[in-house]
């Protein structure tokens, strides 16, 4: 009976036992099931997540983009696909300069590092991007105005710290889904229960004062730490209701009611937080409590702030909510990681560039981390980055072309470094000026409105340089005069028309310098400034029609076909003086041809039209007095057209015996000779000594 009774108590415990085991197992399996139902409705962002690491991820591009280095023998799958980046971002600068929206351009931006994950450097491009996910209104004058406004200071720092809150929550997301067993989440949702299973993966020390409560199954500051850091202010509040009886801890509770709010603390506030500390809280073993305290104090707690992400969230948020002395704080800390700290310090043996640049730019120093990634050979994301700046008004420009790429701004009374933005892109577009004189065009659309040192339009002087080589691809950006003087336009003209005029103008300024006087005259008249081309085809005339050769016919022909565009109403010469002495140097081009080919009696006779020179002795002072009215390009071979005409007499004289007709010739070259006593004209030293020896024929 007792066996019997015995046995069958046994067998019920054993009953017991097994059953409350399989309950477990099973609670755990739905639990565990129910953590990967959960997880699949986030895979695609955490694909994303893991794609770019955790909060501690070490994913490296570095590659020189600046130098090409000689080729690999396993070049590694983003550095070969650099170029689809590039010109990606390429063909989106064009469509964004000719529609000029500044807002779709980080949109933009996004689409093309979320098609282009693989080869993105998405460390960069997520800081980035977010910051510019919300326009900063602008009303000021200035970009420094702007920089020291309250409202850029607000943004700035909401931007950051909601940023470095996401990043945390993305990391905990990410524990959480690579150890569901040990996290036990259930598939819970909502931050409670992602923080509880967060806690029960990374298992940290249970440092806690007993009469402290817990949260879940977390001592209470735990949870209060990590809910403040991925900003969940509503569960921050419900975790203080739990502890709001405890007088040690009034300040912070009454701090952290507030959390939902901006908050800002006074002076005195501070102070208050100060002294509970010291007196209730710095001798405590629990760091999450401390380190709670410390956000508000800036206080370093080194168990808690273990990685970068935390130690700058923690300076973040110790600035923010400083009442008066807010933007005087956050100075401090940019001296700090600039200064004090410097690239030494954040850039380790690996050049981690991209560390050292997140850092910048959360604090509010953008040209400082644009200039990292520069130097850090990032010159795709360099650029890219500094034009949303710059599209945005709130990047400061340095103000000569010539400094350095960063410098710190000692002009200004504020702690600010400028970027030398002009350079920037000058560097980034010589990689297109070759293969691709679109994107080329595109990006030096960042420069209409900067000037070289001659006060010359850099977007001008840039393109100039490289059209002026080539004529075909000249012909395509500017476009081009048709014989019967329409206009057939370029690429650049849809950009608008002051910006194609504008390197029109350049460009035909340099092809001037340059010698290349008909490519040069052509520009002008492309763009209507008929003046400034009729001289400098006076100039060219001046100095081609005294010599015999091709030259001067190509260049006499272009005239001709220059001055019927006259009779056009948009080609009217403004400047009577040029026109009349255009005309006479194509007038005086047939006397040399005539000269030239010893078909003397013609010269002469053609000459005697023009008034320039005496053809009788009575003659010789109104010609003197007309040598005081003639234009500088007539002057200048004014020894040339004497010669030639003085040649033509001695030939005429030498070849007929006509007696008549030779005194007649003598008298004209007898005017002539008083006439280059008289004015005041020093011929060149060749030119005098043979008119001396032909003068000679005349007595």
């Amino acid at each position: 009976m007792n066996d019997t009774y015995s046995f069958k108590s046994n067998y019920s415990v054993s009953n017991d036992i097994n059953f409350i085991k399989f309950f477990n197992d099973v609670t755990e399996t739905t639990a565990f099931d129910a953590d990967i139902l959960f997880l699949n409705r986030k895979t695609q962002e955490l694909k994303k997540v893991n794609s770019i690491g955790g909060a501690s991820s070490k994913m490296l591009f570095n590659i020189n983009k600046k130098n090409f280095p000689k080729k690999k023998k396993d070049i590694s799958m983003p550095e070969r696909l650099l170029p689809q980046l590039q010109k990606a971002l390429a063909e989106e600068i064009q469509t964004y300069v000719l529609k000029k929206n500044p807002n779709s351009l980080s949109i933009s931006f996004q689409k093309i590092i979320d098609n282009n994950m693989e080869i993105s450097n998405c460390q960069i491009w997520k800081k980035v991007l977010h910051f510019f996910k919300k326009p900063i209104p602008n009303k000021y004058n200035t970009t420094l105005e702007f920089r020291n406004s309250e409202e850029f200071f607000e943004c700035l720092m909401q931007f950051s710290m909601t940023y470095l809150q996401k990043e945390f929550k993305e990391h905990m997301e990410n524990v959480v889904s690579k150890n569901l067993k040990l996290a036990k989440r259930g598939g819970r949702p909502g931050n409670e229960y992602l923080i509880e299973g967060f806690l029960n993966v990374i298992r940290l020390k249970c440092y806690y004062d007993v009469h402290d409560d817990i949260f879940g199954s977390h001592p209470i500051w735990q949870v209060i730490f990590h809910a403040f850091r991925i900003g969940d202010y509503e569960l921050v509040g419900r975790c203080v209701e739990k502890i709001s009886n405890q007088e040690s801890y009034k300040k912070i509770i009454d701090i952290l009611k507030r959390s939902k709010e901006n908050i800002k603390l006074s002076k005195d506030e501070v102070n208050d937080l100060k002294v509970e500390y010291d007196e209730e809280i710095s001798k405590s073993r629990d760091p999450y409590k401390k380190a709670v305290y410390s956000v508000f104090l800036n206080k370093e707690v080194n168990e808690v702030n273990d990685n970068l992400e935390n130690w700058i969230w923690s300076k973040l948020v110790s600035v923010y909510v400083l009442k008066d002395e807010g933007k005087s704080k956050l100075v401090e800390l940019q001296k700090l990681i600039k200064e004090e700290c410097g690239e030494n310090y954040f850039v380790d043996d690996q050049r981690n560039y991209t560390r050292y640049f997140g850092v910048l730019w959360l604090t509010g120093q953008f040209e400082a981390a644009i200039d990292i990634l520069y130097r850090g050979e990032y010159l795709i994301e360099a650029t890219h980055i500094a034009i949303l700046c710059h599209e945005a008004e709130f990047l400061i420009i340095l103000p000569n072309l010539s400094d350095d790429i960063l410098l710190p701004c000692n002009y200004l009374k504020e702690y600010l470094y400028g970027l030398n933005f002009p350079k920037l892109i000058i560097y980034y577009m010589q990689r297109f000026e070759e293969s691709d004189i679109l994107s080329f065009i595109a990006y030096g659309q960042f420069l209409k409105n900067f000037e070289t040192s001659s006060s010359e339009n850099l977007f001008g002087v840039c393109v100039s340089r490289v059209l002026c080589d080539n004529d075909v691809q000249r012909d395509e950006i500017l476009g081009y005069l048709n014989e019967d003087g329409t206009v057939t336009e370029g690429i650049l003209h849809r950009y608008g028309n002051v910006c194609a005029t504008e390197v029109i103008l350049q460009t035909a300024k340099d092809l001037n310098f340059q010698g290349k006087r008909i490519e040069s005259i052509k520009l002008y008249t492309l763009i209507h400034d008929i003046d400034t081309a009729t001289k400098i085809l006076c100039e060219l005339l001046g100095s081609t029609i005294i010599s015999k050769g091709r030259n001067r016919s190509i260049v006499l022909d272009f005239a001709v076909w220059f001055t019927r565009l006259f009779s056009k109403p948009e080609y009217k010469i403004n400047d009577d003086e040029i026109s009349s002495t255009l005309q006479l140097l194509i007038d005086l081009g047939t006397f040399f041809e005539y000269a030239q080919e010893k078909r003397n009696r013609e010269a002469i006779t053609y000459m005697q039209q023009f008034e320039i020179l005496p053809q009788y002795i009575d003659s010789v002072q109104k010609a003197v007095d007309a040598y005081h009215t003639m234009t500088t390009e007539i002057r200048m071979i004014l020894p040339d057209i004497v010669l030639a005409y003085v040649n033509c007499l001695v030939d005429q004289i030498n070849d007929y015996n006509d007696e008549n007709e030779k005194v007649f010739l003598k008298e004209m070259g007898q005017a002539l000779f008083q006439y280059v006593g008289r004015i005041s004209y020093k011929f060149p030293p060749h030119i005098h000594t043979k008119l001396l020896q032909l003068f000679g024929f005349f007595k």
